[in-house]
């Protein structure tokens, strides 16, 4: 059983202490994007479990577009979701899943947090952690056991 925290779209705004303790406490902190170099200290710090994706506000920041992980029996899909179109609609990242063979999409950029089950795959739009538009600031715990993947939305703010 591994556990992730999942956030995305900082925009540089300073993190909750208590997501310290989140992330001290989990196998894997998934960063989905926009605000990555405030958080490079962060992936320093934690550089065997910091996965990140940069997204289309880091500008000056070096990290890759999408990132491919295998977790237990599931395989995970990493990206901002602006080269997917996804504030119109997520037909371009099924597809992407698709292609990839993800089981599970983490994803931000429209800043409105939440699952989707399509299929065999779930996608969960991490919202932000910084500027949530529709549910608030927060990040998504996620439990995954062999191909079973559980996900609950934190609010912090």
């Amino acid at each position: 059983m591994k556990s992730l925290a999942v956030f995305s779209d900082t925009h540089h705004h300073s993190l909750p202490e208590a997501f310290y303790e989140v992330m001290e406490s989990v196998d894997y902190v998934i960063f989905c994007g926009d605000g990555l170099s405030s958080l490079m200290p962060f992936a320093e710090l934690y550089k065997d479990k910091f996965v990140y994706v940069k997204g289309n506000c880091d500008f000056s920041a070096k990290g890759p577009d999408k990132v491919i992980l295998q977790i237990e029996d599931v395989k995970v899909l990493v990206t901002h979701g602006h080269l997917y179109g996804v504030k119109s609609n997520t037909l371009n990242l099924k597809f992407a899943a698709e292609e990839q063979g993800a089981d599970l999409v983490l994803f931000g950029h429209t800043h409105a947090n939440g699952v989707e089950k399509d299929g065999s795959v779930t996608y969960i739009n991490a919202g932000s952690l910084g500027e949530g538009y529709l549910y608030g600031d927060g990040y998504y715990y996620v439990v995954i056991n062999g191909k079973n993947i559980l996900a609950k939305f934190v609010k912090v703010y």
